[in-house]
């Protein structure tokens, strides 16, 4: 199973690949994720994070630690940048 490529960590510090997480219009970096399950494998950085770049398939995930809590209103955007497709867009209620 072979998934696009989401998140590079092959420099020693984690970049979003060609995913894009923005909440308020303010791209969240990628050094702000705790978790991800990548190809059904899962990852906790940075004692378990792989020296690569890792890819999305159905079913996968990624967790974050934003710096500020989420409010009512507040927007969070998921956005696929290649195809500048939204992936998940919702506002807090």
């Amino acid at each position: 199973m072979h998934g696009e490529r989401a998140i590079d960590n092959t420099g020693g510090t984690i970049k979003w690949k060609n995913l894009e997480l923005r909440v308020n219009g303010e791209i969240v970096p990628a050094t702000q994720i705790i978790e991800i399950v990548s190809e059904g494998v899962r990852y906790k950085p940075p004692t378990s994070w792989p020296n690569k770049v890792c890819s999305m398939v159905v079913g996968d995930r990624i967790k974050v630690q934003l710096t500020t809590p989420l409010t009512t209103g507040d927007e969070v955007l998921l956005k696929w940048v290649p195809k500048n497709q939204s992936l998940l867009e919702l506002k807090v209620v």
